[in-house]
């Protein structure tokens, strides 16, 4: 699991480091510090704060775990939409769409959205994905 600078982890979960420093203190977000007394927190602790599940996709022969946010995120870049209209989608502001495409980006090793919409299209992900988007309706 990813561990993060306080820099990268406020970003990470789309709050100031001010915000992130004062949830480290009150223990709502568990954090470690360095020798060097330099805080970092591990990407298990920022996504339990967001209570954020996740949820394991296979692409191409790689595990690759998304948040459900990256996931839905990620399905509407590969169905061509812009962030305004994902977030809008969403309810969401479009910066922190944004967010969730680059963590989507960086698992897979992408550099533009167009390279993450043809990997998930041609890794089965999006097919995959539909379905369990259906199965969880009909669980309801």
């Amino acid at each position: 699991m990813k561990i993060y600078k306080i820099t990268e982890a406020s970003e990470y979960i789309g709050v100031s480091i001010n915000t992130l420093k004062t949830l480290a203190n009150n223990g709502k977000i568990k954090s470690f510090k360095t020798t060097g007394k330099h805080r970092r927190f591990h990407q298990d602790a920022l996504d339990a704060y967001m209570g954020v599940e996740k949820e394991m996709y296979y692409v191409d022969t790689r595990k690759i775990y998304f948040s459900e946010r990256e996931a839905q995120c990620a399905a509407q870049i590969a169905a061509g939409k812009c962030y305004k209209r994902i977030a809008k989608n969403l309810d969401l502001s479009h910066r922190t769409v944004e967010l969730y495409v680059k963590c989507a980006k960086e698992k897979l090793n992408c550099d533009s959205r167009a390279e993450l919409a043809k990997t998930l299209e041609n890794s089965g992900f999006l097919a995959r994905y539909e379905q369990k988007q259906i199965n969880d309706q009909q669980k309801r």
